[in-house]
C-alpha cells in the first residue's frame, strides 16, 4: 500500500519575502512549465552565480506551477541520491494535483547499504519514467525534473553518467524535462562540451539589478542611505544581501557590512591564489588589470592571458572570475570581489 503525507514539503512553501523578478521569472516559467508546448528534445542546466537567487526564484515558479514538476536537492552524498529521490517521490502525494505517480515501485526504495545504492537509482529512475508515461497520457505533456546542487553529482560518476543518459533519453520521449541546477561554471562548460550533452542547453540567471536589491532592503527595513551603502559594496547579490540584513538587524553598520563583504573577497582571492606565488598568480593579475579598465573581457583576450589551460582551471574554481554562458565573456564573480580588486590593485592601472 501506498504512503500518505499530509505536511507540505518546505521546498514548496512560498518564501517569505520576495523580490518581483519578472524576466528572470517569465524564463523560468517557460523552463518548467511545457504546458502547450512542443517537446524540445533537450535537457537544461540552469546556472548562475552561488547566492544569486536561482533556488529560490525556482521554488516560487514551482510554488506557483505545482502540477507535474518534481524538485529535489542533490544531497552532499552523490551515493544517496537515489534515496534522495525516493524521498521526493513519496512526498509528491501532498500535491493538490500531483503527478500520477506508481507507489509499489518507490516505496522502500530508500536506505540500504553502498553497494544497493545504484540498483536504487536505476528504480526510482523505472518508476519516474513510469509516472512520467501516466503523466503524459494524462495532461498531454512532459512532467520536470529540477535537480539543485546538480554539482555534488558529479562526486559520484556513475550518478551523474546515469542521470544525464535518463535525462537525454527522456527529453527524446518527451517523457520528462530534466533541469541541472547548478553554480559550477566549470562542471557544466565541461558537461556541455560532451557528446552525451549534445542536446543540453543552458539557461543563466544573474544578480538581482541594483533596483530590485534596494527593493529586496526596503522590504527587510533597511533605511534608504543604508541600503545604498550596502548595494555599493554587495550588488544585486542575494546571499549577501541576506547576510547584510542580518548584521544590521543585529546592529552592525554598513561600514560592517563593508569590511566583512571585503574580508570575504580577499579570502576567495587568497583561495585562487592571487595573493601568493602560485603558478596561476601572474595570469590572474592580468586577468584583474585587464577586467578594472572594462566590465568583462572577450575570450580571446582571455586566452591570451591566461594560456595555460591549468590556469584557467585553476582561476575560475573559486570565487573571483566567472563566465557568463550567455556570451561566453568573463567577469569578476560578484560586486565585493571587484570592489577589493579596485582597491588593491587599482593605482595600477592608472
Amino acid at each position: 500500500m501506498a504512503k500518505w503525507f499530509k505536511a507540505q514539503p518546505e521546498w514548496l512553501k512560498r518564501p517569505a519575502i520576495y523580490v518581483e523578478r519578472k524576466e528572470d521569472s517569465a524564463v523560468l516559467r517557460q523552463l518548467l512549465d511545457c504546458t502547450g508546448q512542443t517537446p524540445s528534445g533537450f535537457f537544461y542546466f540552469l546556472t548562475g552565480p552561488p547566492g544569486g537567487g536561482k533556488t529560490t526564484l525556482a521554488q516560487r515558479v514551482i510554488h506557483e506551477l505545482r502540477e507535474g514538476v518534481l524538485y529535489v536537492e542533490a544531497p552532499s552524498d552523490a551515493g544517496q541520491f537515489g534515496q534522495q529521490l525516493a524521498s521526493t517521490l513519496q512526498l509528491v502525494e501532498q500535491l493538490p494535483n500531483p503527478l500520477f505517480l506508481i507507489y509499489d515501485y518507490v516505496l522502500n526504495i530508500a536506505g540500504g547499504p553502498e553497494q544497493e545504492r545504484t540498483s536504487k537509482l536505476s528504480s526510482c529512475l523505472s518508476a519516474l519514467e513510469t509516472a512520467a508515461r501516466a503523466f503524459r497520457a494524462a495532461r498531454r505533456r512532459p512532467a520536470v525534473l529540477v535537480i539543485d546542487n546538480a554539482e555534488r553529482l558529479a562526486a559520484k560518476e556513475s550518478v551523474m553518467r546515469d542521470m544525464l543518459f535518463a535525462a537525454q533519453q527522456w527529453a527524446d520521449r518527451g517523457l520528462v524535462r530534466v533541469v541541472f541546477v547548478s553554480s559550477d561554471d566549470a562542471l557544466i562548460t565541461r558537461l556541455l562540451g560532451q557528446s552525451r550533452c549534445s542536446k543540453a542547453a543552458s539557461v543563466e540567471m544573474g544578480d538581482l539589478s541594483e533596483e530590485q536589491a534596494l527593493q529586496y532592503l526596503e522590504k527587510r527595513g533597511v533605511a534608504a542611505k543604508a541600503a545604498a551603502q550596502v548595494v555599493d559594496v554587495t550588488g544585486g547579490r542575494l546571499l549577501q544581501l541576506m547576510s547584510a540584513v542580518e548584521v544590521l538587524e543585529h546592529g552592525g553598520t554598513p561600514e560592517d557590512v563593508r569590511r566583512l563583504a571585503l574580508v570575504a573577497a580577499e579570502a576567495e582571492f587568497q583561495k585562487v591564489g592571487l595573493l601568493d606565488d602560485t603558478p596561476q598568480s601572474a595570469a590572474g593579475l592580468r586577468v584583474v588589470q585587464a577586467l578594472l579598465q572594462a566590465d568583462n573581457i572577450a575570450s580571446d583576450q582571455w586566452n591570451r592571458l591566461v594560456p595555460s589551460p591549468h590556469d584557467k582551471e585553476e582561476l575560475l574554481r573559486d570565487n573571483v572570475f566567472a563566465r557568463r554562458h550567455r556570451d561566453c565573456k568573463i567577469v569578476f564573480e560578484n560586486r565585493s570581489v571587484a570592489v577589493l580588486a579596485r582597491e588593491k590593485f587599482g593605482a595600477a592601472c592608472n
